[in-house]
């Protein structure tokens, strides 16, 4: 069965597949970012595109950071396809029923 990339909504093609830490790495505790309701399975250009975006931040931002990363960044034919394949619609999800900070208030960049 075919892995979908959680920021995405696109199939994971073979050998693109990463782990996308939801809230990031970089913005929470270790112990949170590790958790496994915090890992989803992601494309690597797409999680690259998000970088250390907070889940309602990525749901805000994610068309235009996309769009750019489309544009402006040297990347291989590949990873423009799968990029212009998100630009064609991706699902829009509540950040917040997945991001583990609902459940750590204090770690939401919106104070829920």
């Amino acid at each position: 069965m075919a892995k979908v990339c959680f920021l995405s909504g696109i199939e994971i093609p073979r050998g693109k597949e990463s782990v996308e830490h939801y809230a990031p790495k970089s913005r929470v505790p270790k112990s949170l970012a590790q958790r496994s309701q915090n890992l989803f399975p992601a494309i690597k250009v797409i999680n690259f595109v998000k970088g250390n975006l907070m889940p309602c931040e990525w749901e805000e931002l994610k068309y235009e950071r996309i769009y750019y990363a489309y544009k402006h960044w040297h990347i291989k034919p590949a990873d423009k396809k799968i990029l212009r394949q998100a630009l064609n619609g991706m699902p829009k999800i509540n950040p917040c029923e997945y991001c583990i900070c609902s459940q750590y208030q204090q770690h939401c960049v919106k104070g829920r």
